[in-house]
């Protein structure tokens, strides 16, 4: 064993700089170049043995390679997974931001519809949220096809007017979009 530990001790003391330079031209980081060589080189003391066919200084040209390239490997999935979390998170952020913006819309708008009268918030939730015509409106509460677009037309200018007055004038625009 001691024979062993000294061999190794060996191509530590003649390899370490060659290799840490080898690795480095893989992993382009002169730390975690270190770190993999170091690593090799603890591997092959905890599994006790060398069994190399070729010579040594190739066997761990070969292992310092395979290493690296695992390191490599390794850096891009720890990349990969932590740009997925970040899109992830990006979106969850942009869905909660647009169901509350959505929420909000919905309550200014739900206020300024309050503020119509009876007649009016009936006629306009009828239109919008039913999507029935002036005319099928007309027939369904017995008026003219002429009260529903007056009831129509009020209830938007007073809608308008309620966003304005309460300073909502980036919503107007999204609202008369969806009006």
């Amino acid at each position: 064993m001691k024979d062993f530990e000294a061999r190794v001790e060996g191509l530590f003391k003649q390899l370490y700089v060659p290799l840490v330079n080898y690795s480095n031209k893989f992993v382009k980081e002169p730390e975690a170049a270190r770190e993999v060589v170091q690593a090799t080189f603890v591997h092959i003391l905890e599994k006790g043995e060398l069994n190399i066919t070729t010579s040594e200084e190739a066997y761990m040209y070969t292992a310092v390679r395979n290493r690296s390239l695992n390191y490599l490997k390794a850096k891009l999935k720890h990349t990969q997974r932590l740009e997925q979390t970040s899109e992830t998170t990006a979106t969850a952020s942009n869905d909660q931001l647009q169901e509350l913006e959505s929420g909000d819309l919905a309550r200014i708008l739900d206020l300024a519809i309050a503020s119509l009268s009876e007649k009016t918030q009936i006629i306009f939730r009828l239109s919008r949220e039913e999507s029935l015509t002036y005319k099928e409106i007309s027939e369904q509460l017995d008026v003219s096809v002429k009260t529903v677009e007056f009831h129509i037309s009020s209830a938007l200018k007073t809608i308008r007017s309620f966003l304005e007055k309460h300073w909502y004038l980036p919503i107007i625009l999204i609202v008369i979009n969806f009006i």
